[in-house]
């Protein structure tokens, strides 16, 4: 893999290889195989240690000095192959790997005199590189060219007589053309001007390698006197300006092999390759290996090696890519196929680039504890990233390698159909994104550290006397750093004990904070919760200011104190994850739920060994908005544990996003005034919603049944455009219908208190804050999140495997607009699950305070599902009612509505 955004790309792209010796292409295992199956023996291990092994003959094959110390061996390696059946399962290997980098027309060279001098009859040759050839062509769906080729350094005489073999097969088609290999200096091109007129007179294509290591007068040579229609490698063509500029205007393909040049030390790095030149001067190129056995470097690798020393374009490779198409020996209609398939690819992933993250302008400040309002730079500023940053997008954008090649027909039309619709949008996408910048503290600083390796050691015997791991799961990169936070440092709740810290997976380079508090009340007995804040890309330290957690900050930056926080009857862990949000960093991404849960899985497990005295109480995950993705993928992994110290008891969802397909047909009627709250919008505005429904259930419905970026990501754009927008347009507050966006981030003032404060360096330094300084919310996260598909998934469908082992509450404020309680209701009332009948037929019953039996709400409640509705609440529920939110938490927690 490359480190470059355009690896994807790169990967995706229908590759023309014009320049592979198939003799090339002899892996060391094939060579031993062969060599055993056909009685050759190979030279002793005495004679040239290199061949004890095939590994040991790979690592021979790094440390060439020239072109003739290659060819020695690569006439050694050709002795192994004797009948057709050996020709065809060398051709076939290559097409296979050829298959998986993307090739999708190869013109291949072969080498007759190395074999027929050797005994073996021509046709066999042949008739076994052309079986092969079939065979790639109707299963791997590859069209290939046999070309056959002259070795220099044998007598042109010798050539002759392999032309007259040949020349059948080559007026016939079966063979594509001929072509000049093997030792260049001191051969020059002129020498076989007969075998090539002659060639000319019948019509056969004709191509020579020049300018490899011969001069550049090889090339003129070889277009003048050889009459060639194609040059191979051709790197001395730099030599000659005006030669340039005709190979240029004449559209003669030069077949370059970066790597190959490099191993055989013609340049000394693929930067000095004239790859930028003959782009700029309009030269027609491709692409190749060459002899891929031997350099250890296949197509794909060539195009990333390419790509590393040049930083070129999409533009560029689409370029490079239309030439190697038009530059190739096959009929008209299939380049014309290859040259249709290829700008379907180019366009694809520029709508990637242009759309992927489209509705995050309109959702930038929409779920909160949402989507990040940062400023995004436009992507064509980017002009060289970091090899840091180069390295980071490589390993964001590594899920997209698939997906870029499972892009259909139907899924191609969907991207087209929206950007037709919403081109303003997608032209102002972003992509480029660095990893934060941190400092890593010494092992010194923190009070404890655990390690999953050391877990993973302990062995206990179970009750059958079987010795068993003590916990299930891979935690062998993961690691735990704590330090106990100083009370009396922050003034955050001074009277309960108090950790923070970060699980690590060295690994993968990801470190996740966690902020503890110990509940105020009975912390020896009470439960333990995990808080997350959605977004995704949004920290839970917001959670930990904004909402629940024991202080809030003013506007003068004091802390003030929250006497219905929810550690008033349990402790609590705040948590910022994914990676990259909040105080959380890594140089690597997590860019799906799926992904996030197993890091939670590890976080927990190893905070509990930590921290033994906590891992008996009751544990409970809960979490709003985004978190309805996260809340039942994170329990779905811990459940899957049987062996675990987690002792998790239930999960709490507020105002969450959990299925979207029935979600987002409630985003009209909280809007226009049938949620209980007066209409925002007008009657044709709500009129245009209804009549953009069905296409966005239409897309939805293609995202659950595809679980495809190519179709979940379009969904998102359609519809957060189509539904979201109109909303967004008119000012109002997305997380409380009943109020317009105040300022601040995400609508709220008090979010850039709390940033301002946490950015103390005082404050970091207490925390042991490894990040230079918080943002409340990540583009970064958020965009990596809807790159992979993840927004529209149907996460909703594990809640049934949950609601059979423990109890679940969807509970959502009714003045929410974002993830609105109309929503809530329809999806946990449309989940399939045994209880549904049983539960659809509860009705919604008054919810009152405990103390003094005020309505704050309904609830309605069957077997282990329970949704509430709670009064004059927005999106963040405790905010808005902090009393409401701690009663119903306490009574939760205790068992309540818990059968």
């Amino acid at each position: 893999m490359c480190n470059s955004p355009l690896h994807p790309f790169l990967v995706a792209l229908p590759k023309c290889e014009h320049h592979i010796h198939l003799e090339g292409s002899l892996e060391p295992s094939l060579l031993f195989s062969l060599a055993a199956r056909n009685g050759v023996a190979l030279p002793s291990i005495s004679h040239d240690p290199a061949f004890a092994s095939p590994e040991t003959l790979i690592d021979r094959y790094s440390r060439f000095t020239c072109l003739d110390d290659f060819l020695h061996y690569y006439f050694i390696g050709m002795s192994v192959l004797v009948t057709a059946q050996d020709f065809e399962d060398l051709a076939w290997e290559y097409f296979l790997r050829a298959k998986s980098d993307g090739v999708v027309h190869t013109e291949v060279f072969f080498d007759p005199q190395a074999h027929t001098s050797r005994g073996v009859e021509y046709q066999t040759v042949v008739d076994g590189f052309i079986k092969a050839c079939k065979r790639a062509e109707r299963d791997l769906d590859i069209t290939t060219r046999l070309i056959l080729c002259f070795l220099r350094h044998l007598p042109v005489k010798d050539a002759v007589g392999t032309f007259e073999d040949a020349k059948h097969d080559l007026t016939s088609g079966r063979l594509a053309g001929i072509g000049l290999d093997s030792s260049e200096k001191g051969f020059p091109p002129g020498m076989w001007r007969g075998i090539y007129h002659d060639a000319q007179v019948l019509g056969i294509r004709r191509t020579a390698h020049a300018g490899e290591e011969g001069p550049v007068a090889y090339i003129r040579e070889a277009l003048e006197e050889l009459d060639v229609q194609r040059i191979d490698h051709g790197i001395c063509l730099r030599d000659d300006d005006e030669l340039l500029k005709e190979v240029a205007r004449r559209k003669i393909l030069v077949t370059m092999c970066p790597i190959s040049n490099v191993k055989l030390q013609c340049v000394k790095g693929v930067s000095e390759t004239p790859i930028r030149r003959y782009l700029d001067a309009s030269v027609a190129f491709s692409v190749n290996s060459d002899d891929p056995a031997y350099f250890r470097s296949y197509i794909m690798d060539n195009y990333c090696a390419v790509q590393e020393a040049f930083n070129l374009t999409i533009e560029d490779w689409d370029k490079i890519a239309r030439g190697a198409v038009q530059g190739s020996w096959c009929d008209e209609s299939r380049k014309a196929g290859l040259l249709g398939d290829l700008g379907k690819i180019v366009e694809a992933h520029k709508l990637v680039i242009r759309s992927l993250f489209t509705s995050m302008k309109s959702l930038a400040t929409l779920l909160h504890v949402g989507v990040a309002a940062a400023a995004w730079s436009p992507f064509q500023q980017i002009l060289k990233p970091s090899h840091e940053a180069s390295e980071s997008w490589t390993k964001q954008l590594v899920s997209f390698e698939k997906s870029l090649k499972t892009l259909t027909r139907e899924a191609r039309l969907i991207w087209d159909q929206t950007a037709l619709m919403y081109p303003e949008a997608m032209n102002k996408a972003s992509f480029f994104s660095l990893p934060k910048k941190h400092t890593r503290r010494p092992d010194s600083a923190w009070d404890h550290i655990i390690k999953g390796s050391d877990v993973q050691k302990v062995w206990i015997q179970n009750e059958h006397g079987e010795k068993e791991r003590d916990v299930d799961g891979k935690l062998e990169s993961y690691s735990l750093r704590t330090k106990r936070v100083d009370p009396s440092s922050l003034g955050v709740d001074p009277s309960v004990r108090q950790y923070s810290g970060y699980l690590d997976d060295d690994e993968d380079d990801k470190h996740l904070f966690y902020w503890f508090f110990e509940s105020r009340n009975d912390p020896e007995n009470d439960p333990v919760v995990l808080w997350i804040n959605g977004g995704p890309g949004c920290s839970s330290l917001t959670g930990l200011f904004l909402e629940l957690g024991p202080a809030s900050i003013d506007k003068d930056l004091n802390v003030v104190h929250n006497p219905y926080s929810w550690n008033s009857n349990a402790s609590v862990i705040f948590l910022d994850q994914p990676v990259n949000t909040g105080l959380s960093y890594s140089g690597s991404t997590v860019s799906n739920t799926i992904a996030a849960g197993k890091d939670v899985y590890a976080l927990l497990t190893l905070f509990f060994k930590q921290f033994p005295e906590y891992a008996h109480q009751d544990f409970h995950i809960a979490g709003e908005s985004y978190a309805g993705h996260y809340i039942p993928v994170f329990t779905s992994q811990i459940l899957s544990h049987k062996k675990r110290n987690i002792n998790i008891k239930s999960v709490l969802i507020g105002n969450g996003l959990t299925d979207a397909l029935t979600q987002y047909e409630y985003y009209r009627p909280m809007a226009c005034g049938d949620g209980g709250w007066p209409a925002v919008l007008d009657e044709s505005t709500c009129q245009s919603m209804d009549n953009a429904l069905p296409r966005c259930q239409t897309l939805a419905e293609a995202c659950y049944n595809s679980d495809s970026l190519w179709t979940c990501v379009p969904a998102s754009i359609y519809c957060n455009n189509a539904l979201i927008g109109p909303y967004q347009g008119t000012g109002q507050n997305p997380y409380d219908i009943r109020e317009k966006c105040k300022g601040g981030t995400l609508c709220y003032p008090q979010i850039n208190y709390i940033t301002e404060w946490l950015n103390d360096p005082e404050v970091l330094e207490s925390l042991g804050a490894e990040v230079d300084s918080y943002d409340t919310c990540s583009s970064s996260v958020n965009r990596n999140f809807v790159f992979s598909g993840d927004w529209m998934k149907p996460f909703h469908r594990l809640v049934p495997g949950i609601l059979e082992q423990i109890p679940v509450l969807i509970y959502a404020g009714d003045a929410d607009f974002i993830c609105n309680w109309l929503g809530n209701r329809a999806w946990a009332e449309a989940l399939d699950w045994p209880g549904k009948v049983a539960y659809n037929k509860v009705e919604l019953e008054d919810l009152n305070l405990n103390k003094d039996g005020r309505k704050i709400g309904e609830v309605k409640s069957s077997g282990n599902f329970t949704f509430m509705r709670i009064h004059a609440a927005g999106h963040m529920v405790p905010l808005d009612q902090p009393i409401a939110s701690l009663d119903f938490f306490n009574r939760w927690i205790g068992g309540e509505w818990m059968n």
